[in-house]
């Protein structure tokens, strides 16, 4: 039961994650919201489907995986922190550090 809920949160924070991105970019100059608000979630979206979605025949090793929620969530992080609110990135960044934690915690 609390994997399921879990999951669902993961699935939300993910959606999330892509949306902050996007808002992200689009706070810029053009150069900005073509690489950051389009190009960078596109790339996201490609990089999770082929090698993180639990279904994938590619899917990485769990360190390697871990490595790359770190990236992606942490990087999404920084650039709420430098477009928006310090505040709302350590918000951000408690919520999917727990919902992380609790997932691979759930998963072994």
């Amino acid at each position: 039961m609390l994997k399921l809920a879990n999951d669902g949160v993961r699935f939300v924070f993910e959606q999330a994650t892509l949306l902050l991105i996007v808002w992200s970019g689009f706070r810029g100059n053009l150069t900005s919201k073509l690489v950051i608000g389009i190009l960078i979630p596109i790339a996201a979206i490609i990089f999770w489907t082929r090698f993180m979605a639990p279904a994938s025949p590619n899917r990485l090793t769990e360190s390697r995986r871990i490595i790359a929620e770190c990236v992606l969530f942490g990087g999404t992080g920084v650039l709420v922190a430098q477009r928006f609110s310090s505040k709302l990135a350590i918000v951000y960044l408690i919520m999917i550090t727990i919902n992380t934690i609790l997932d691979h915690a759930l998963n072994a």
